[in-house]
């Protein structure tokens, strides 16, 4: 026989076995699947697991199975095993880089980023019936997750090219890179990612996921971009490991490589576009005046300018070529994939919006037409079209002219119609709808507060009095479509409720409700009791001898018909001459619902409600109480070093003066290590100001950790304080810069002071400061 022959027969034979194996497995993989979908994820994660421990299974099916076995132990809240069926997965399918990516996406997405540590031994998730510590893996599972990826990534680098597989893991792989902090921590990329060894769990405040404060700037304060390195090993920081691998997915499939551009374009937006500034407050999207020569004259800006929000500060500067992120989305808009040419599109339709450059908004408003037609016409008829809103506004004193803001774009012209609200007659149609016990309590019709949507969201009419004034006021719009913002003078004076309409010509219909106060109800609880102030709106003086009307309402459950019954209680009262009214449980229940309504005869009227009520009795033990306060001559402390500690015991009154109740008196002072174990333990007297002090020497070998120094008196703890006991502990120092207290320009030169000390260790030499 030949050797080809012999070959080939042992191929066969190879191909024979290998379809026996499978033919056994798909039936256990058809099994796991439909007892997953039947809900029998006990028995489905049995299967998933035996799958997934076989290296001989089809290598297109266990990504599969990886996932479906981690959403049965997740449905069986048995997070603690998830962690060893990943690892199980990936000791036998370590050369498969699609069950690596889907092993990293889950450490990264899939598992809870906390757990306990019972033993020494950290398990995932909580509730394991055990006393454990809490302890945060967020850094660890993100070091995992990119382990996983960078074992794939030559696997992945030897698929035929051109590959959207390829294309896609490394999206995938530089997402896992950046994800984690782009754009709230986006400072951290500078740093390189140990790889080689995995965090420790971390027991004391996890990963921060907060917000940032601003783009990163260098030691020279200029922002940090970050290049495309020559290889993965060159990169010197996560950011650059971050554009290689963007890079790479753009050479494995050039028809998809426009995705990959689109995710650096939109993080360098995300970091230096000028909707950074709102982290600041806001400021930019303040449209009324005009900020042509201004700090924050975002409509001056070119393509290539920005003005962000920085670490320093907020800045004005020019991105460095390759990083202009405008002309980048420019380009994409022109991409082969329509749905990167959409999102481009729509992106630069948000940033001329942003830097209020409304015409080149339009523009790209008009080329979104070809995705969405419907919402492209609505876009440009906003920007274009005559507009005008009224803006919010409290609660007007009566007397005087009510004023209103008013914000409008492009509109030439306005007329303004005021209607009087009913108000007695809304009020009474309530008080009625209540009385009567309605079985099921609509609350749009009690609920007092959104009395202007109800007249013209649900068009009740019959609620609006005569015209009560109507003028046209002509206006003067801004260039560019931008918004102009002013305040509008009426004729409204007399107290009431007023529905104001704005009709601008050739636009919208705006509507606001006004109120015009000139009576108001003030309540406060009191000790057991409940006042009831009924004052003048403008001047704050009493109103004797307004009549003042309760009602309320509760629902209760009525055993019998197995239904809900409303309960109603009304009650009628009157202010005394200092326009107040004290009531107590027996006149008002705490377990109703109440409105309140004040009336004169000479035609006030207020109203407060539906609001609850209450009776709290007065508290004063916390005013009273015992209090000890403790320090030490210093926060950590090595072994073998002296403690030296102090603690006073006071009440917690402001009427003592220097007069200590605790002078001469005995004060138990116990130190206990982090085993709770009592370490020191003395009974002192205290000097005249209920002081005591003592010291303690630290033994050799001593637990290291926080040691607390309690006091009692008379048993009774009343205070304590807290040290720590360290081995080696990093120098801490703290750096003060005090500013000009009086403002400044943007890019003016000034003159600060900075201050450094130091609270542990050496003082720290050759530090810069930037």
């Amino acid at each position: 026989m030949t050797t080809h022959g012999m070959l080939l027969i042992g191929l066969l034979t190879f191909c024979g076995v290998g379809h026996l194996l499978s033919a056994g497995e798909a039936e256990d993989r058809a099994a796991a699947r439909k007892l997953r979908e039947d809900g029998n994820v006990q028995e489905a994660v049995v299967l998933f697991r035996k799958l997934l421990a076989d290296p001989a299974a089809d290598p297109a099916q266990v990504p599969d199975d990886l996932g479906y076995g981690l959403y049965c132990l997740q449905r069986l809240g048995r997070q603690a095993e998830m962690d060893g069926l990943l690892e199980l997965s990936i000791a036998a399918h370590g050369g498969n880089w699609r069950l690596l990516q889907q092993a990293a996406l889950a450490y990264s997405d899939l598992l809870q980023h906390s757990g306990e540590v019972i033993g020494g031994e950290f398990r995932r998730g909580h509730g394991h019936g055990q006393e454990g510590r809490w302890a945060d893996c967020h850094a660890r599972d993100r070091v995992r997750a990119l382990q996983l990826m960078a074992q794939a990534q030559p696997l992945v680098q030897a698929l035929p090219r051109p590959s959207a597989e390829a294309a896609g893991f490394f999206l995938t792989f530089a997402d896992q890179v950046a994800s984690w902090f782009i754009p709230r921590e986006s400072w951290r990329l500078q740093i390189l990612t140990d790889l080689e060894t995995l965090p420790d769990y971390d027991e004391e405040r996890g990963m921060s996921r907060g917000g940032g404060r601003g783009a990163p700037v260098g030691a020279d304060g200029q922002p940090v971009f970050y290049g495309v390195p020559a290889s993965w090993s060159a990169a010197s920081s996560d950011g650059e490991r971050w554009r290689w691998l963007l890079q790479q997915s753009e050479e494995a499939d050039p028809a998809r490589s426009g995705q990959a551009r689109l995710v650096v374009s939109r993080a360098l937006h995300t970091e230096f576009g000028v909707q950074t500034i709102a982290w600041s407050g806001g400021v930019f999207l303040q449209d009324d005046a005009d900020e042509r020569a201004g700090v924050f004259a975002v409509d001056t800006l070119s393509d290539d300018e920005t003005i962000a929000r920085l670490a320093t500060g907020v800045r004005r500067f020019t991105l460095p070529e390759g990083h202009r992120y405008i002309a980048m989305l420019k380009a994409l808009a022109d991409d082969t994939d329509s749905a990167v040419k959409a999102e481009a599109t729509r992106l630069l339709i948000s940033i001329y919006e942003n830097r209020r450059q409304y015409p080149e908004a339009v523009t790209w408003w008009e080329r979104f037409t070809a995705f969405d037609a419907q919402n492209a016409a609505a876009g440009i008829r906003r920007i274009t079209g005559n507009w005008g809103q009224f803006e919010p506004v409290s609660t007007l004193p009566a007397g005087r002219a009510a004023t209103v803001p008013f914000r409008f774009r492009n509109a030439r012209r306005v007329t303004f119609t005021a209607h009087r609200v009913d108000l007695a007659r809304l009020l009474a149609d309530t008080r009625a709808y209540v009385r009567g016990r309605p079985r099921q309590l609509d609350w749009r019709r009690t609920n007092l507060g959104e009395i202007g949507r109800r007249l013209v969201g649900d068009n009740q009419r019959q609620y609006l009095l005569d015209k009560a004034a109507e003028w046209t006021l002509e206006l003067e719009p801004r260039d560019g479509h931008r918004d102009r913002r002013i305040t509008v003078s009426t004729p409204l004076q007399n107290a009431g409720m007023y529905l104001l309409v704005g009709e601008v010509a050739d636009g919208n219909t705006t509507c606001i409700l006004v109120v015009l106060d000139d009576t108001v109800i003030v309540r406060k609880p009191l000790d057991r009791q409940h006042l009831v102030f009924v004052a003048d709106a403008v001047t704050g003086q009493p109103v004797p001898n307004a009549r003042l009307e309760f009602l309320g309402y509760r629902h209760e459950w009525i055993e019998r018909t197995r239904r809900q019954r409303m309960v109603i209680a009304e009650h009628t009262a009157q202010t005394n001459a200092d326009g107040m009214l004290i009531l107590g449980p027996k006149d008002l229940a705490d377990d109703f619902t109440w409105l309140t309504t004040a009336s004169t005869p000479g035609g006030r009227l207020a109203f407060d409600g539906f609001t609850g009520i209450s009776y709290p009795e007065h508290y004063d033990a916390i005013y009273e109480a015992t209090r000890g306060f403790v320090i030490t001559d210093r926060p950590v402390y090595r072994p073998e070093q002296r403690v030296q500690w102090k603690a006073w015991v006071a009440h917690a009154k402001y009427d003592l003066g220097d007069t200590s109740a605790f002078a001469a008196r005995p004060l138990h002072v116990v130190i206990r290590n982090p085993r709770s174990e009592a370490v020191y333990e003395q009974d002192l007297t205290a000097d005249a100001y209920g002081g005591v002090q003592g010291e303690m020497l630290l033994a050799d070998g001593c637990p290291l950790g926080v040691y607390s120094v309690e006091v009692e008196v008379g048993g009774n703890g009343v205070g304590q304080g807290s040290f720590r006991v360290e081995e080696y502990k990093k120098p801490e120092f703290e750096v003060t810069v005090r500013a000009p207290t009086e403002p400044v320009m943007l890019g003016d030169s000034i003159t600060a002071k900075v201050e450094a000390r130091y609270y542990f260790g050496a003082p720290v030499s050759k530090g810069t400061a930037t």
